[in-house]
């Protein structure tokens, strides 16, 4: 069977897809892609520039100018673009292609956003609700599954406290590009850290549900030539677990890197930490628990999501965040935002 899959970006993550996608089906894919910067740089698995490789060539991918150019029916279009490009992208992807299913990488919209895409385009979301997926990876992340199921196994009024830190040196990122041209540091542009790393909201609110953003808090504490805050931090409380507070702390001046969280319950803690993909649980009453999924890879998660949407007869569990669970991050980050403007 040959897929037809769109690409709309063809930046660092729209290269990545289609390395991954190029690696797991071969000739049996037809790669398109619209690109608007056009950049000849082939950004490689490792994040270094190979600066005079034209990646449409590379990896066989048929470049064309407007959706017309695109076949009748793809199996997947893939939403690769910039924050501040997403809602705009999805809306043409959902209204001029015929697409079985989309992905759209990470989030519907930043923290500079005053309207939300579900309220201006509710009517094209709903009739596509089912066939709309964020890329939220932590979603294939056997870490994230075994601390959903020891979390189960706590009763819930023993919870109280979960913190969680996501943290990057921005200058050090993305080595193929300059950070003070990045979207990633651009306020027009909807970044932040908050808005980059919200994949770290779908981990609580996929945890605990729906939480109430209670309080916000940002500062602007290095010398990154950037127009967004470089720390923010965010706490909320849950609204099930009334005794359940969390903070979510989200920055681009860490070195090294730190992702990773902890929750605290009566009689014990769970920790984890995303880049080494462990999780240790420490109870009081049943001794340590301690595991690691590292023989797993970042690539390893991401085809795995791709299988899924490929697999359009429908016999596969698809993981990955609907349409649905996206609004509600993107709740959550405007509820952020609204603060930071109430406060201003």
């Amino acid at each position: 069977m040959t897929y037809n899959v769109f690409i709309y970006g063809l930046g660092s993550i729209g290269q990545r897809y289609a390395r991954l996608l190029r690696d797991a089906y071969g000739d049996d894919l037809r790669l398109y892609t619209i690109r608007r910067r056009k950049r000849i740089e082939l950004i490689e698995s490792t994040l270094q520039s190979s600066s005079l490789v034209d990646p449409t060539m590379f990896y066989g991918i048929i470049e064309v100018s407007n959706f017309n150019e695109l076949p009748k029916t793809l199996d997947l279009s893939i939403v690769a673009s910039p924050i501040h490009l997403h809602k705009q992208d999805l809306i043409e992807v959902c209204s001029l292609t015929n697409s079985n299913r989309i992905l759209i990488e990470k989030p519907l919209s930043g923290m500079n956003l005053s309207e939300q895409i579900h309220q201006n385009y509710s009517d094209i979301l709903e009739s596509r609700q089912n066939d709309i997926f964020m890329s939220f990876q932590a979603r294939y992340s056997k870490l994230l599954d075994t601390l959903k199921f020891e979390i189960d196994l706590i009763n819930p009024e023993d919870i109280y406290s979960y913190k969680s830190w996501f943290s990057e040196n921005l200058e050090s990122m993305h080595p193929y590009e300059d950070y003070r041209t990045s979207h990633m540091g651009n306020a027009d542009q909807q970044g932040d850290p908050l808005s980059c790393f919200s994949h770290d909201i779908d981990i609580v609110l996929s945890l605990f549900g729906e939480m109430n953003v209670i309080e916000y808090k940002e500062s602007k504490k290095s010398d990154l030539q950037i127009s967004t805050p470089d720390f923010q931090r965010i706490t909320c409380e849950s609204k099930e677990n009334v005794k359940l507070t969390a903070q979510l702390d989200f920055d681009f001046i860490g070195w090294p890197s730190q992702r990773g969280g902890e929750l605290m319950f009566e009689g014990g803690r769970m920790k984890w930490d995303w880049l080494k993909q462990e999780l240790n649980v420490i109870d009081k009453s049943k001794g340590v628990k301690s595991f690691n999924f590292a023989e797993i890879s970042r690539d390893d998660q991401f085809k795995e999501m791709l299988a899924q949407l490929l697999n359009t007869n429908g016999s596969k569990e698809i993981k990955a965040a609907s349409i649905a669970d996206a609004i509600k991050v993107d709740h959550f980050i405007q509820a952020a935002s609204n603060m930071r403007k109430n406060h201003g």
